[in-house]
């Protein structure tokens, strides 16, 4: 007599268990980015003033939550707000928990309503006894200045200055106002530098009307041709180092060279 086989409960419910383990385990189907990943947009923004900073909000939607939002690619949030943030252009991105990403760009700038003015008080030729006074109008806080445009101090008085052109600048937040200013010598052209002229330039056959250019029988023939003249006496190359005529002495050529460089002032 054949006895027919018959599985046990336990038997059957391990089978039951492990067909189902089975299917348990296969591979999940790959998301789609392009389909079902997160899209990004700029909510709002606001653009940074000379001495607070902006901020970016981003809007998205779409993605499997929870999203998360980076300024610079690298460095992700849960905040959508960015602050604290200068002027610049910015890479704004979205990613959800399936790591799908979305981008945008955004432009912050800043209107620039710092200005500087200035007073210069004369140093005296070949001197160092000059002086620059600075105000500054626009921004808030506290202003920083520079007569070299690049080390800024707070204090807005530079003294013991010599003649000459300065870089000068304020600073303030997000803002920078750059401009020149010139420490004058006070030399006068009447008093010191026309005689000079007359007497050792503007001579027969040497810079005079129909003879060697420029022509400094004038004061405007001698101011439009100011810096060249400055450059050329500096480099006693002016008047030229040759038999019957009178040569420069070095207080001279200073006096000139310091005239030229307060800007060539008829004074």
């Amino acid at each position: 007599m054949t006895t027919a086989f018959r599985p046990s409960c336990s038997i059957f419910h391990m089978f039951v268990f492990l067909m189902m383990a089975g299917c348990s385990g296969k591979d999940e189907m790959p998301v789609n980015c392009s389909v079902s990943g997160p899209a990004i947009s700029v909510a709002s923004t606001t653009a940074p003033t000379c001495s607070t900073p902006g901020t970016v909000t981003i809007a998205a939607s779409g993605g499997t939550e929870p999203l998360t939002f980076s300024i610079n690619g690298l460095d992700f949030q849960s905040s959508s707000e960015f602050a604290g943030l200068a002027p610049g252009t910015y890479t704004l991105t979205v990613m959800d928990v399936n790591k799908c990403t979305a981008t945008t760009s955004v432009g912050l700038t800043v209107k620039n309503d710092l200005t500087l003015s200035f007073t210069a008080n004369v140093a005296g030729c070949e001197g160092s006894e000059g002086s620059i006074e600075f105000s500054a109008t626009g921004g808030s806080g506290t202003y920083l200045y520079s007569i070299d445009g690049e080390n800024f101090v707070e204090s807005s008085v530079f003294s013991g200055l010599a003649s000459g052109e300065y870089s000068v600048a304020v600073k303030d937040g997000f803002c920078e106002f750059h401009t020149k200013a010139i420490v004058p010598s006070g030399l006068s052209f009447d008093t010191a530098i026309s005689a000079i002229i007359k007497n050792k330039c503007a001579v027969d056959g040497c810079h005079v009307t129909g003879s060697q250019f420029p022509d400094m029988t004038s004061f405007k023939g001698i101011q439009d041709n100011a810096k060249q003249i400055g450059l050329r006496v500096g480099n006693r190359g002016m008047p030229p180092m040759q038999e019957g005529i009178a040569q420069l002495e070095e207080d001279e050529i200073d006096k000139i060279v310091c005239w030229v460089t307060d800007g060539a002032p008829n004074n």
